[in-house]
């Protein structure tokens, strides 16, 4: 029989950058990788005693998507990949943000944004250990 492959349980509040002072900082002083459809802006920082060990974002353009329901639609499929993948992010002694930027002009299949998100995660860890 064939094992099932367990995921983490959810996103929680606690794993999603809420402040505007902590997405502003990551846009001024991180770095940006491309996976098309997708673009992710990162920054590592050393780790504080209350922090997480990964902060991220998800966002879809308003001027790309008219309809609410669509760039929500986008927004859910970057989620569950992420969700499903966050384990390949290895994280030290940083706390590392994150923000994936949706910038295709339709909604692809979720195998595409589940394996842009993957090759994402690993220049990540790639720049990490750098």
């Amino acid at each position: 029989m064939t094992e099932k492959k367990r995921y983490s349980c959810l996103f929680s509040k606690s794993e999603r950058i809420c402040s505007t002072k902590e997405i502003e900082n990551l846009f001024k002083e991180g770095k940006s990788a491309l996976a098309y459809p997708i673009k992710i802006v990162f920054l590592a920082k050393p780790k504080t005693s209350e922090s997480m060990d990964v902060k991220v974002g998800f966002s879809v353009s308003k001027k790309r998507f008219k309809s609410a329901v669509k760039r929500n639609r986008v927004k859910r499929l970057m989620r569950e990949a992420y969700r499903k993948n966050k384990h390949l992010l290895h994280t030290k002694n940083n706390t590392v943000y994150c923000f994936f930027i949706y910038i295709e002009g339709k909604i692809v299949d979720y195998k595409v944004v589940e394996k842009a998100v993957v090759k994402l995660m690993s220049k990540i860890n790639n720049a990490n250990t750098d």
